[in-house]
């Protein structure tokens, strides 16, 4: 299916979901560290992509200890 706009994040949203600051958020999407896609001069996230990002992350910090 194709995504719709719903089905993507913005800078804010993701911030606030996980209570960074959006310069992290952007900082994070810029050096390939969170799953985002630049549309112009903005930066969106997939709810998706987001969410297996975060299980990703999430299983490997619970691994590690």
């Amino acid at each position: 299916p194709t995504p719709t706009t719903s089905d993507f994040l913005t800078v804010t949203e993701v911030a606030t979901h996980l209570r960074l600051s959006e310069y992290a958020v952007r900082d994070m999407a810029k050096r390939g560290q969170l799953p985002a896609y630049k549309v112009g001069h903005l930066w969106r996230i997939r709810r998706q992509d987001l969410a297996d990002w975060m299980d990703t992350n999430f299983n490997q910090k619970l691994d590690k200890k």
